[in-house]
């Protein structure tokens, strides 16, 4: 199936559902967790064209760490979910399913700390959380209705690493490569690949992206409790 056709049939469907029950509707999270470069965001920008769903990155939710020098900051290990503002989370994630719009953080990581920019995050019918760790909070995953985890060969993640890290984050690739096979992978399989039992649906990371999302959108769509 043309995945712009289904994103269009399933935000009219949405939409037809609202307009009956004529109620706000319950807003219904979805979090994708996975080793970097595995196509979290892909997955999520995706996923979140198709159902007119906000996202919450949890790269944008790394603790500010305001009081370190630059040099300090360098040496924080943002693999280890210690590192993410979880209660700032979580009070943002009440606040929506309430109905209240949020001021979401972003992230400078050529700094290393919280990035000036803002934005304001309005409560829709679906809200996406992605990143390492979104399956790794006991009180979000109580939260969270669909819990995707993408799983992928290391070697494939890698290259996406390098090509994400350089052209976004001021990175070169042999510094890229040096962290993700020295750092990146020891610290997801002691932090990440655990969180993987709190997933309610798996992805394949190996497959065509459109093919991923449809197969995503379908296990969404096939709860009973969501339509």
């Amino acid at each position: 199936m043309n995945c712009a056709f289904f994103a269009c049939f399933v935000k009219s469907f949405c939409h037809t559902l609202g307009v009956i029950s004529g109620e706000q509707e319950a807003v219904t999270l979805i979090s994708i967790a996975g080793l970097s470069g595995c196509g979290k965001s892909t997955l999520a920008g995706n996923l979140a064209r198709a159902l007119g769903a906000e996202i919450l990155s949890l790269d944008d939710y790394y603790r500010a760490f305001s009081g370190l020098s630059l040099n300090e900051r360098y040496t924080i290990n943002f693999d280890d979910p210690s590192s993410v503002d979880f209660l700032l989370l979580r009070e943002h994630l009440i606040d929506l399913s309430l109905g209240l719009p949020i001021t979401a953080p972003s992230y400078d990581f050529v700094e290393f700390t919280r990035g000036i920019e803002t934005r304001i995050v309005q409560p829709e019918r679906f809200l996406i959380i992605e990143g390492l760790f979104a399956l790794a909070d006991e009180q979000v995953n109580a939260m969270v209705k669909h819990r995707f985890f993408v799983d992928i060969d290391p070697a494939i993640a890698l290259p996406r690493r390098i090509q994400r890290d350089v052209l976004q984050r001021g990175r070169t690739p042999e510094e890229v490569q040096i962290r993700f096979n020295h750092h990146v992978l020891p610290m997801y399989k002691r932090h990440v690949e655990p969180t993987r039992k709190h997933a309610t649906r798996f992805i394949q990371a190996e497959q065509d992206p459109q093919a991923i999302t449809e197969e995503a959108l379908g296990m969404i769509l096939m709860s009973d409790s969501v339509y």
